[in-house]
């Protein structure tokens, strides 16, 4: 297992973990390494007393930029969203998960990743100033890289549940209260080929 320390002077991995009771964990650092034989994805907080987070490919993953979304809709014990330093990096994680899967995420679902993730975000960062601060830009981010499509689901979707409009604007900014013009594709995730591998990369310095 190959593994790169990153320089101390670049942002860290941002990993944030909805448990099985929707509370919010928030970790400003983390490292990750992925390993195709065992198929998983490690993530590790680099705080004390916090164990080690696995997230097993079978899961969905989704990405968005340098977004990271994993979301797993059956047990619902854990959903992740991982931050990573770069559009470039996330998409070179992504791409090496994709390729060790049986069954590749191309279908994307605005629904699954609103009612496993972004809600419960939403739900815990309203009560609490600092969660709030450290997750608004985060989040403001997700939705602007939504398609048309996928931020017209979003309005709906908040308008459904009917949280606070002003705490809405807060974290989204004005234009989640502005309908979509046109319409387009709904993200959809790269098709990669299936790979045989016999070693463990760890991507804590992308």
């Amino acid at each position: 297992m190959d593994q790169i320390s990153a320089p101390s002077k670049k942002p860290t991995i941002q990993l944030i973990a909805i448990d099985a009771d929707h509370k919010l964990w928030n970790f400003q650092g983390c490292k990750i390494t992925i390993n195709k034989i065992a198929q998983f994805l490690l993530m590790e907080p680099q705080t004390e007393n916090i164990k080690v987070l696995v997230a097993s490919f079978d899961k969905s993953f989704y990405r968005f930029k340098n977004i990271l979304c994993i979301l797993d809709t059956e047990e619902n014990i854990y959903n992740f969203m991982l931050i990573l330093r770069s559009t470039e990096s996330c998409e070179k994680v992504f791409d090496e998960i994709q390729k060790s899967k049986e069954i590749k995420d191309t279908n994307f679902s605005n629904e699954k990743l609103f009612r496993h993730l972004i809600f419960p975000i939403l739900k815990e960062i309203q009560s609490n100033q600092i969660l709030e601060t450290e997750n608004k830009l985060t989040l403001r981010k997700l939705f602007k890289s939504f398609y048309d499509e996928g931020k017209q689901k979003c309005r709906e979707y908040l308008k459904g549940i009917q949280m606070d409009e002003n705490f809405v604007v807060e974290i989204f900014g004005k234009s989640v209260t502005q309908p979509a013009t046109t319409a387009a594709p709904v993200p959809t995730t790269t098709t990669t080929t299936t790979t045989t591998t016999t070693s463990s990369r760890t991507f804590s310095h992308l």
